[in-house]
């Protein structure tokens, strides 16, 4: 009997394996190999090693990739969902190996016969689920209960709107960004502070006069640190990463090139680093950051800091890098009425307020309203330095300049096999920009080709 209950197990696993055969080089147009067929095999057999998602009968299954703390806040506000309708349970479970992990054990399970109900998407994979067609248009459910979308930013609906109108999801948290500085740091060296009419242009001249070197050699302190920015500074000249219909690389433009310098120049010499350990020491001036960890982060950092919107791109538009989290119901979800029940209840103005104290997302505009401007008291004892953060309206504010590039159903495997690598090689100096970017332009081509071919 437990052979015939693993070979049940095995055969919709195995239709997976073969949905994902490496032909013609796969996703990224290489050729294939044994080793990339390996490592697939054990992805499953990884995937085959954790507990399996179960769909709970009579409740509402709702799936996480967070863990640790990040779970344990999120389970509060589920909680309060909880009280408010004890007549609807929630099985709320999470599976804490990472965004990507999550989905690659939604669609095993799903290949097993597997419904779930509602998950906590991330925008990297968002496109893989609207164009395989599984989740629910929300429309009929909005219209019906009369939700006022208004109440989002438009960029964040539009980053969720189909071709004709569909609306896929909701969101928990939207990773705008602001261009957070330290002020003790540009008084410290006679520096005008940032201002909103900033230009990426006026924030590097910036950068390089506040990255401070000993001996000509070990840099004690950083003009400028960031949280992510080659995956989006493409988009500072305007340039989309694919075109409209998503077959070709939108980087044969000349701009993506131009865009990619600018990059480079930033490490020849050094004016920039990744991490936050040089921001809470005060040995940075300015970081480009997500305004939901400035509220962690203020909890340690001694000294005055404040925020402007993030600097206009070199095309004179200012656009930052979008992304996040946000909900989504399967079109087979056993219990819809109830996944919708809860979603509801999670953009409401209670629990988006809830997220955001917290630090975990908040996106609705009533909710961040009141916390980062009515309640911005509050939230400033929180923070070390009290007299921090005296400008919390470009935190508001910068929500309506973050919109979603167009990202391929394969963008997570472009960002990890091309861009990434890319931009490692053009921070070490390994390759110039006019070089290195029509190769990307090939790879990226040649995997979207693959796509269509399947």
């Amino acid at each position: 009997m437990e052979h015939q209950r693993s070979a049940a197990r095995c055969r919709p696993v195995c239709r997976v394996l073969a949905s994902l055969d490496v032909e013609d080089g796969g996703a990224l147009g290489m050729q294939g190999s044994g080793l990339m067929r390996l490592s697939l095999m054990l992805v499953i057999v990884s995937l085959l090693s954790l507990p399996p998602i179960v769909g709970a009968t009579g409740a509402v299954s709702y799936v996480t990739y967070v863990g640790g703390a990040a779970k344990t806040l999120e389970d509060e506000v589920v909680d309060l969902f909880r009280r408010k309708h004890p007549e609807i349970e929630v099985s709320f479970e999470t599976l804490a190996a990472g965004s990507w992990a999550l989905y690659e054990k939604l669609m095993v399970s799903r290949a097993a016969g597997v419904n779930i109900d509602m998950v906590l998407s991330h925008t990297n994979w968002l496109r893989n689920l609207i164009e395989g067609d599984v989740l629910l248009d929300l429309r009929p459910l909005i219209e019906r209960d009369k939700i006022d979308t208004r109440l989002f930013p438009d960029s964040v609906i539009k980053s969720y709107t189909g071709p004709n109108g569909e609306i896929y999801a909701f969101p928990q948290q939207w990773t705008t960004f602001v261009l957070a500085y330290n002020r003790d740091y540009f008084q410290r060296y006679g520096m005008q502070e940032p201002s909103d009419t900033w230009d990426i242009f006026d924030m590097e001249k910036a950068s390089r006069k506040l990255t401070i070197s000993r001996d000509g050699d070990v840099v004690t302190g950083w003009g400028l640190s960031y949280e992510i920015l080659n995956d989006y500074v493409w988009r500072l000249w305007g340039v989309p990463f694919v075109n409209v219909d998503y077959t070709r690389s939108g980087w044969d433009d000349p701009r993506a090139v131009e865009a990619w310098e600018w990059y480079a120049s930033l490490y020849r010499p050094p004016v920039m680093i990744g991490g936050s350990a040089g921001w809470k020491r005060g040995d940075v001036a300015m970081r480009l950051t997500w305004p939901h960890y400035l509220v962690d982060q203020g909890k340690e950092l001694t000294y005055e800091w404040d925020v402007r919107l993030h600097p206009l791109g070199a095309h004179g538009q200012r656009v930052t890098r979008a992304g996040g989290t946000q909900w989504v119901i399967f079109k087979d979800a056993d219990n819809v009425e109830g996944a919708w029940r809860l979603l509801q209840f999670l953009i409401s103005e209670e629990a988006q307020y809830a997220y955001a104290v917290r630090g975990r997302g908040g996106v609705q505009i009533p909710a961040i309203t009141r916390f980062w401007i009515r309640d911005i008291d509050t939230v400033r004892q929180t923070f070390a330095n009290p007299r921090a953060l005296q400008n919390p309206q470009a935190i508001v504010d910068s929500y309506a300049d973050a919109l979603l590039d167009r990202q391929p159903v394969n963008w997570h495997d472009l960002l990890q096999e091309v861009v990434f690598p890319m931009a490692k090689q053009l921070e070490r100096g390994e390759v110039p920009a006019k070089t290195a970017v029509p190769e990307a332009v090939r790879r990226i081509n040649a995997a979207l080709s693959a796509l269509r071919s399947r």
